[in-house]
């Protein structure tokens, strides 16, 4: 009797566990709208105040992405570049050293 008792117990513990990655997965997907609703506003605003046709926000909208894009790259850059030895001679290193030498 006891088994059965904790095998149920453990059972709803499971079923616990699956509902919280729904609830997780919907909330990313309510963050998403949000955010969507966000992009779609500053859109109609830009659009608004420049008088732009579609093709001008499109492209905007790219050129915008493509920086942001960069922009993450290039911080994961320099924050994989800090994982090695810290006295070991890489590009990041070498850089500060030059930057700190020239002044």
């Amino acid at each position: 009797m006891k088994f059965s008792q904790s095998s149920s117990s453990n059972s709803n513990n499971l079923i616990r566990v699956a509902k919280l990655g729904r609830l997780n997965k919907l909330i990313k997907l309510v963050r998403l709208v949000k955010v969507m609703k966000l992009k779609s506003g500053i859109m109609q605003f830009m659009s608004n105040v420049f008088n732009m046709g579609k093709g001008i926000e499109r492209i905007t909208l790219l050129i915008i992405a493509s920086l942001l894009v960069c922009h993450v790259f290039a911080c994961l850059w320099i924050v994989f570049s800090s994982f090695g030895d810290p006295g070991a001679s890489n590009w990041m290193n070498d850089e500060i050293k030059a930057m700190s030498t020239s002044d």
